[in-house]
């Protein structure tokens, strides 16, 4: 008796060369031993992802205990990558869908899609290419190891980077040659803002009146950073007149500061951009024309070409958006249209703004406990 092919057995091994009705290799985000998570081809809530077990299974029962682990992890790496503050899970019939049970990752507190599925029929290409892009954009945003490097001012433990390794040559300021590494996003995989748009004030309904805004006056123009869009993107490259600036901000320690992005004179300006590193939890920048690392809290470049080089500061203030339209009515505000799907609304790092625990190390710490470790001074 011949055995009866499984094409989405065929698909799941060997995507490139196999076709899915189903499925769309392009739309693939992430996949460990036991699982694919797909980008939903028909999503019924935005930022949906399908899980699809490489086993033949009609119910979850039915996976093994290891299958269960790398569930776990699809899971965990999905939701953070999305930003899912919760999520449901559904799943379908294993009758409907063959020998491959679907589980689908709903994320809660998404409006714009009902729940209803649209038949793949009527999904074209321009709906295919747009997912896509957002599959991308999950997908570098995963903690995969291998890409991502976090430095820790301690003692080396297991895991270590070398700075000379990285870049033969290059000078380094961070003290100590040696640090602890862990998980943090590849270059840009928090994506800068490079073509800021901005609205005027009366035009924005998008940010909270608590919520803070970083404000830029340069000649007679003002303009309005919202932290909750610099928690996405850390860093906005802009210009007004002939200053060229950057505004960063880090959410891990609520830093921010705007630099001059002219570092050399008679030179063009410099692009900054997020550069994966961290050190005493603070963002550290690259500039696109050396590579160089800047630490934002300091302003100075710690290693690479430009090393011991300090930015020229820009002043600005910290305001509640409440106060700042009412100063600023006829001021410019950093515009929705970023180029990027994001949820501006709600903090991406969940409770950290509040909880006791500071994600990663850094080497002086109040020991007395006098402040909360999360407070504004």
């Amino acid at each position: 008796m011949t055995k009866e092919k499984c094409h989405e057995c065929e698909f799941l091994s060997n995507p490139n060369e196999t076709e899915s009705e189903i499925y769309d290799n392009k739309l693939l985000i992430l996949e460990n031993k036991s699982f694919a998570a797909y980008y939903s081809m028909q999503p019924v809530a935005k930022g949906q992802v399908t899980i699809v077990p490489k086993q033949h299974h009609s119910r979850v029962l039915e996976f093994t205990t290891d299958e269960w682990k790398d569930y776990g992890e699809i899971l965990q790496n999905v939701g953070i990558a999305g930003t899912m503050r919760s999520f449901n899970l559904l799943t379908p019939s294993g009758v409907e869908f063959g020998k491959h049970l679907v589980i689908h990752i709903l994320p809660t507190g998404k409006d714009g899609y009902e729940f209803e599925w649209k038949p793949l029929e009527d999904i074209d290409e321009k709906e295919i290419s747009k997912l896509e892009l957002y599959a991308k954009e999950i997908n570098t945003k995963l903690p995969i190891k291998d890409r991502t490097i976090i430095l820790h001012p301690e003692t080396p433990r297991k895991e270590e980077i070398n700075f000379e390794d990285l870049m033969p040559g290059m000078p380094c300021l961070i003290h100590g040659t040696r640090h602890n590494c862990e998980y943090a996003p590849p270059k840009d995989a928090i994506p800068p803002i490079y073509d800021p748009k901005f609205v005027k004030t009366n035009q924005v309904d998008y940010i909270d009146d608590e919520g803070l805004v970083a404000s830029v006056t340069i000649g007679n123009e003002t303009r309005a950073y919202p932290i909750s869009f610099l928690d996405y993107h850390e860093i906005v490259n802009d210009i007004i007149g002939d200053t060229h600036f950057a505004v960063s901000y880090c959410p891990l320690c609520a830093s921010s500061l705007v630099f001059n992005r002219q570092i050399t004179k008679n030179k063009p300006p410099s692009r900054f951009g997020v550069s994966g590193f961290l050190y005493q939890s603070d963002l550290l920048m690259f500039d696109h024309e050396t590579e160089s690392l800047w630490s934002q809290i300091e302003g100075e470049s710690v290693y690479g070409e430009k090393m011991g080089k300090e930015l020229e500061l820009i002043p600005f203030q910290l305001m509640k958006w409440k106060d700042w339209k009412k100063v600023h009515p006829e001021g410019n505000v950093l515009s929705l249209d970023t180029g990027y799907a994001r949820d501006y609304l709600h903090f991406p790092y969940g409770e950290y703004n509040v909880m006791d625990r500071v994600f990663f190390p850094v080497k002086k710490k109040d020991e007395n406990n006098r402040l909360h470790p999360k407070t504004m001074v």
